[in-house]
C-alpha cells in the first residue's frame, strides 16, 4: 500500500505566526489586567511564564498539525478546516481551536475534488504603496463525510496533494474523483 506524506511548511508557518501574534496580544492583556492585582512578584512572574509557555506550546502544536497531509488507500488525514455554522461554535472559537486538530477521512468516503484559488490583499498600515496580492491555492474535498477546504501557499503542494488523493481513491474504489475544474483568477 503506497502512502504519501506531503508537507506544506510555509502555510503552517503562516498559521502558527498568526496564532502566536493573536495569543501574544491576549497574554499581554491578561497579564496586564490580572497582574496589577497580584501583590507577590514571584506569583506574577510564574503566572506570566505559564501563560507564555502555553502560548509557545500551542503555537508549536498548530505548526505541527498544519504542516502535513497524509494520504493512503485507507484514509486521508489533514488539518481540520471546518467552518462552523452555529452561534455557539463561533462564541466558543471552535474554528480557532480546530487549528490544532487533524481530521481523518476514509478514502472511500471521498466523492469529488475541486480546485480553486483566491487572492487576498496583504495587510498594510502604510497608505499609498501598492502591494501585490497574495494568491492562496485550495482544494475542496467533498463526500459522504461532508466537505473540507484545504488551503496551500503554493500551487505545487496543492497539486501534489490533489494527485495523491485522486490516485489513492482510484486504487481503493476505482472511482475518478478529480474534476479538474479550471482556476478562476
Amino acid at each position: 500500500m503506497k502512502s504519501y506524506k506531503i508537507k506544506d511548511v510555509w502555510m503552517a508557518l503562516e498559521l502558527a505566526k498568526k496564532v502566536f501574534v493573536y495569543e501574544f496580544i491576549a497574554v499581554i492583556a491578561v497579564i496586564y489586567l490580572f497582574g496589577s492585582r497580584m501583590s507577590d512578584i514571584l506569583i506574577y512572574a510564574l503566572f506570566g511564564a505559564a501563560l507564555f509557555g502555553a502560548l509557545i506550546l500551542h503555537t508549536i502544536i498548530v505548526y505541527v498539525v498544519n504542516s502535513s497531509y497524509e494520504i493512503n488507500e485507507e484514509h486521508f488525514t489533514f488539518p481540520r478546516s471546518d467552518i462552523e455554522n452555529s452561534i455557539f461554535a463561533i462564541i466558543l472559537l471552535i474554528p480557532y481551536w480546530n487549528l490544532a486538530r487533524k481530521m481523518r477521512v476514509r478514502t472511500d468516503e471521498i466523492e469529488n475534488l475541486y480546485i480553486d484559488s483566491h487572492k487576498r490583499a496583504p495587510f498594510s498600515i502604510s497608505k499609498g504603496k501598492k502591494q501585490k496580492a497574495i494568491t492562496y491555492y485550495g482544494i475542496n474535498v467533498t463526500g459522504s463525510f461532508g466537505s473540507a477546504h484545504l488551503i496551500f501557499k503554493s500551487r505545487q503542494k496543492r497539486d501534489e496533494t490533489r494527485n495523491a488523493i485522486a490516485q489513492c481513491v482510484r486504487k481503493a474504489t476505482g472511482a475518478r474523483v478529480d474534476k479538474k475544474v479550471a482556476e478562476f483568477s
